[in-house]
């Protein structure tokens, strides 16, 4: 933005681009930048030719090559991450992610200084060539990355740092991908405003990335028990405001550290906790006064929140003995997930159901009525239709594996057979990996957190103080 003579040396380390700068030849009023191909002056109303030739040649010369880079970012993005399949083992993900986590840091030093390998106002030469030629490789090198990481599913146990890398290699390649997009800038002012923004989301790419890397720190149970709410707060950022304002209620998540700070993606978590809110909120709009009974509420999410704690403590338990071929270990990962579907998901998910009848004049209020007796596959199918990141990936194989005991351990798999179709025929039966159920069972425990934290801090937000002090109460007192 700030006009340098055109003949000042190039940098070594990022891009330095040359503008037109044009000027009326009646009034002699500067146009900064070039505008378009024909304008009138401001100042005198005379006729200009606007043309860049600098910025349509850069354009000419990087635009396609660009645009086939942009379109694998896309593609990146909207790829699927893949939760069942081959994995590697946990100890080996363990060890090779030092090596990820370096390779990633690296890119954020190797990006600037090759952009700044070539005078890329001079698209021909030789170095410029070159210099282009590693910029795109070091773009796709972080894309195949980015496809390689979202392509293979990562070890349960792992799934937090599997979930947090993802994030910053997309990142980095979006910001490699921006930096590169100034090249076909057609005016200074759009190149800096593009600069700026990859330069944010670089700096996010390293944050998260960081981030990622210290879920892998081993944690320390007996440490964790005296931490703070605030220091808590880290691990529950869809909490940040009430962890900074309020840090004695983040206290009672102390429980669900181990299996939140390994197994659960915070960022799906916190899209969870959000559509919570927006249920709550719906129906406070329809109807301010819609908690009718807020002993129900209160009852209601007592229970099922003293379950999810009795829940995560024995798979904390499980977890921590590290044997799966020990009789009884995949007995106990399905009880407890179809405990949790049972319990406090069925709980949890009928409070947003009824805030949706709310919010849909079907019913006026919150209580006991209102929520009726719906089954899990109801619930399930409810949230699935309004809300579906608070259905996603949660089937019924769990459930109806444990309470018909109709499964069987084969090696490192699990069969489970299904009934038959109600017209006749052989009983569907469905192969799973012990980490496929692992993973089954650890997204529950992400999807009934998520519901417990929402309507905490819904409530804590938004319910009268006299709610608010009794809700406290309960559930300090879990």
């Amino acid at each position: 933005m700030e006009l340098v003579p055109g003949g000042q040396p190039k940098t070594d380390k990022g891009f330095r681009l040359s503008f037109t700068v044009f000027g009326c030849a009646d009034c002699g009023k500067v146009f900064g930048v070039a505008e378009g191909r024909a304008d009138q002056c401001s100042e005198c109303g005379s006729e200009l030719q606007l043309v860049d030739r600098r910025a349509e040649l850069r354009t000419q010369h990087y635009g396609a090559d660009l645009v086939r880079l942009q379109e694998r970012l896309e593609f990146a993005q909207n790829l699927e991450t893949a939760d069942r399949g081959n994995r590697m083992p946990a100890e080996e993900f363990r060890q090779w992610l030092p090596t990820a986590f370096e390779t990633i840091l690296e890119w954020a030093d190797r990006l600037p200084k090759r952009m700044g390998e070539g005078d890329f106002d001079d698209p021909t030469a030789a170095d410029t060539r070159i210099a282009w030629s590693s910029l795109l490789e070091l773009s796709n090198e972080m894309l195949d990355f980015a496809v390689d990481l979202k392509s293979n599913p990562a070890p349960p146990v792992l799934l937090s740092t599997h979930r947090a890398l993802i994030r910053g290699v997309m990142l980095f390649g979006a910001a490699a991908v921006g930096f590169l997009t100034t090249l076909t800038a057609p005016t200074a002012g759009i190149a800096r405003k593009r600069m700026l923004d990859s330069q944010e989301i670089l700096d996010s790419a390293c944050e998260v990335t960081i981030a990622a890397a210290n879920l892998m720190a081993p944690v320390d149970l007996d440490a964790v028990t005296v931490l703070s709410g605030s220091s808590l707060g880290s691990m529950f950022p869809e909490l940040a405001d009430i962890a900074r304002r309020d840090p004695v209620m983040l206290r009672p998540l102390i429980p669900l550290v181990m299996i939140a700070r390994g197994m659960h993606d915070q960022q799906r978590r916190s899209r969870r906790v959000a559509a919570v809110h927006a249920a709550f909120d719906a129906a406070s709009a329809a109807q301010p006064q819609w908690i009718g009974d807020f002993d129900f509420l209160l009852a209601t999410s007592s229970a099922a929140w003293r379950k999810l704690i009795d829940q995560h403590q024995r798979m904390t338990h499980i977890l921590s003995t590290h044997d799966r071929k020990r009789p009884g270990w995949i007995d106990e990962v399905l009880d407890i997930g179809a405990k949790a579907v049972e319990g406090p998901y069925r709980a949890y998910g009928s409070l947003v159901l009824a805030a949706l009848k709310v919010a849909g004049g079907t019913i006026n209020a919150l209580d006991s009525t209102a929520t009726g007796n719906s089954g899990f596959g109801a619930v399930r199918n409810g949230l699935a239709a309004e809300y579906p990141e608070l259905a996603e990936d949660i089937h019924p194989i769990i459930r109806h594996a444990s309470a018909h005991y109709d499964y069987q351990i084969h090696g490192e798999v699990v069969r489970i057979q299904h009934l038959p179709p109600r017209g006749g025929g052989a009983p569907i039966v469905e192969t799973h990996s012990f980490d496929d159920l692992l993973t089954a069972v650890s997204n529950l425990s992400e999807h009934t957190t998520a519901m417990a934290i929402g309507v905490m801090s819904w409530v804590w937000s938004h319910s009268p103080v006299s709610d608010r002090e009794r809700f406290r109460r309960d559930w300090l007192s879990a």
